[in-house]
């Protein structure tokens, strides 16, 4: 009966301890955990798979640097397909590398940025240290960029092949003759983080042109991983 019902003392356990699985678990650390539960004197283990997945992201919507307010930052993330992060994400985000030297709203209304390597302009709060700077809560008609988080991408994404380049309209149309639909940033963010690599920009609903990139090259956006932004 104990061997029956230790996945789910597992699952449990997994359920009822997120921040402390955010100190451990990041975008990187799917695969196979030994969990071990105690009851008095009595002790069982088993082997539980874990899948972390999800992405967080600064979104900003051109180029209008610091242009959401709470509110409209919130909005921001829903229009394409994801949703505000929360400090734990963002927190996970950066302990899986994650840098980014711009403000952005959170979902309890506090403003932050992650760090890795301070630098000038870069040193926030953490006097020259890594970390997740922290303006703390902020007035919500304030302005700054959003951290999103996307996780599901909810179908398949791929690159058309047109024979020339379109407009945003015609790409649209492009995609609608074929059953489909223009991807949203944040499918392409979820796209990426499940392993899609592809060096060719391309248009998403937003009106954004981007590229995602798994491994990295000179020739395409240079050497580090990530989604590509032309505008």
């Amino acid at each position: 009966m104990a061997q029956l019902f230790l996945p789910l003392l597992a699952a449990l356990v997994l359920a009822q301890a997120p921040a402390a699985l955010a100190d451990v678990l990041e975008g990187d650390s799917s695969g196979i955990y030994r969990c071990e539960v105690q009851h008095g004197i009595d002790d069982s283990s088993d082997a539980v798979e874990v899948k972390v997945k999800g992405v967080v992201f600064l979104y900003r919507e051109g180029s209008a640097r610091y242009a959401f307010s709470f509110s409209g930052a919130q909005e921001a993330c829903a229009r394409i397909g994801a949703h505000i992060a929360t400090p734990e994400q963002l927190y996970a985000a950066y302990l899986g590398g994650y840098e980014q030297c711009d403000a952005g709203w959170l979902s309890d209304q506090t403003v932050r940025y992650p760090i890795q390597t301070p630098r000038e302009a870069c040193y926030g709060d953490m006097d020259g240290f890594p970390g997740v700077r922290n303006y703390g809560v902020v007035d919500p008609d304030d302005l700054y960029d959003v951290y999103c988080y996307a996780e599901d991408l909810n179908g398949e994404l791929f690159l058309g092949d047109p024979p020339e380049k379109l407009t945003l309209e015609e790409a649209r149309a492009y995609c609608q003759e074929r059953g489909a639909e223009i991807a949203t940033t944040g499918q392409l963010y979820a796209a990426w983080d499940g392993g899609l690599d592809h060096c060719s920009p391309g248009w998403l609903a937003d009106g954004s042109v981007r590229y995602p990139i798994v491994t990295p090259s000179q020739r395409c956006g240079g050497g580090l991983p990530g989604v590509k932004t032309l505008f």
